[in-house]
């Protein structure tokens, strides 16, 4: 399958904006309305994980106009016919076809190309016996399609093998949030003990075969209650921590990697990315809620894409292109986007919700280690009250 550098749709809009410029000043020379080819431009990402996948398929455009006033016509950018199907291969033989059926979604925010309504193409699966995914992940996936009758394109991509099970079976993670043999939730996400603060959290997770890049964060909810006419009203709202960002050797091995997230950098992203108690009109309480962890994987070409697309600060780089896909530019890869909670760690496990140890909500309501706060109004959760030495601890709003 070839893999080029060619040209992202970011760079021919750029490449238009600056032959348009062109125009401009020197309009005898360069007829823009000239036949041209329209150049297909896809971009795919399977998630073994999802039951539908979601492709994107444009073209790039040209006419009088400003590019950024077509861009935003749905009709300038979408073929007027796509036939489009994925065929599934098992040790090199073709076991499956999914046509593309053409799905019209309302919740594109807005940008440069048409909005809210888009047309993407997509093809449903189902769950793959013995497994917790939507594609087998020994397969290995071809795209190919027709566009307006007379445009072929095709690219072909591998799974990332297993991916979840290494990041939700390892022992070190169960023992994060429950005690074998119980169903409730332990608070054991530690970032403080009673008389100091802590290193921090250290994740390791297995990177399996053909991760290439992998992303972790951390969700941080809490639960904000302010008072009114009817009684008190609860909000669930969150903070996202960024864990780190790896990049992987050799993806056609396993890599163990650790993702870490400081005691420091934990308390001050709550104490700046919320308001003081006393700021808040109607204000009750606020408490500590769930931690959840996301992972993001991708695979050798998605990395490689997000390498020769992301900005530069220089502006007199002449950066290569990325494309794996025949006849048209884009990507067609595999890309995994997971929580922890999300799935079951065990089948008996009830709740995977992992919640802060008690010294940690200590440190929340008092910020008596320097965390920064203590007027932020948060009350120790029950549950982990219930049976430790801040049992009878209460916030001000408690008292």
């Amino acid at each position: 399958m070839k893999r080029t550098m060619s040209i992202n749709r970011v760079s021919i809009l750029t490449l238009l904006l600056g032959s348009l410029l062109m125009v401009n000043s020197c309009k005898n020379d360069l007829e823009i309305n000239a036949p041209y080819d329209a150049k297909p431009i896809v971009y795919a990402l399977l998630n073994p994980y999802d039951s539908i996948q979601y492709i994107k398929v444009v073209k790039s455009f040209l006419g009088e106009e400003n590019p950024e006033t077509y861009a935003g016509i749905a009709d300038s950018s979408q073929f007027n016919t796509v036939e489009g199907y994925v065929d599934e291969y098992l040790d090199g033989v073709k076991i499956n076809t999914y046509p593309l059926q053409a799905t019209q979604l309302n919740n594109k925010k807005p940008g440069i190309f048409a909005s809210p309504n888009q047309t993407l193409y997509t093809f449903k699966t189902n769950l793959v016996s013995g497994t917790a995914t939507y594609l087998n992940t020994n397969s290995e996936f071809e795209i190919r399609a027709k566009l307006n009758g007379t445009i072929d394109i095709n690219s072909r991509t591998k799974m990332i093998v297993d991916a979840p099970s290494f990041f939700y079976q390892q022992s070190v993670r169960q023992q994060l949030w429950k005690k074998p043999g119980n169903t409730k939730s332990q608070g054991t996400i530690k970032f403080a003990s009673s008389s100091q603060m802590l290193e921090g959290l250290k994740l390791e997770a297995e990177l399996p075969v053909n991760c290439k890049m992998a992303k972790m964060k951390m969700i941080f909810y809490y639960k904000e209650i302010l008072t009114g006419p009817n009684g008190c009203t609860e909000e669930l709202k969150s903070i996202e921590y960024d864990m780190g960002t790896i990049t992987v050797t050799d993806p056609n091995k396993l890599n163990k990697e650790n993702f870490a997230i400081t005691s420091e950098r934990f308390f001050e992203k709550i104490s700046n990315g919320m308001l003081d108690a006393g700021d808040v009109p109607n204000f009750y309480r606020r408490v500590a809620d769930r931690c959840d962890f996301e992972i993001i994987m991708g695979d050798d070409d998605f990395y490689s894409y997000i390498q020769v697309t992301k900005p530069s600060d220089d502006l007199n780089q002449n950066k290569p292109q990325f494309s794996n896909i025949e006849n048209g530019f884009g990507i067609f890869g595999c890309r995994i986007i997971t929580r922890l909670s999300q799935q079951t760690l065990r089948v008996n496990y009830e709740d995977l919700s992992g919640l802060l140890d008690s010294h940690t909500q200590n440190e929340l309501i008092t910020g008596a280690l320097g965390g920064g706060t203590g007027a932020k109004g948060f009350c120790m959760d029950p549950e982990i009250a219930a049976g430790s030495s801040y049992g009878s601890l209460k916030c001000e709003q408690c008292k």
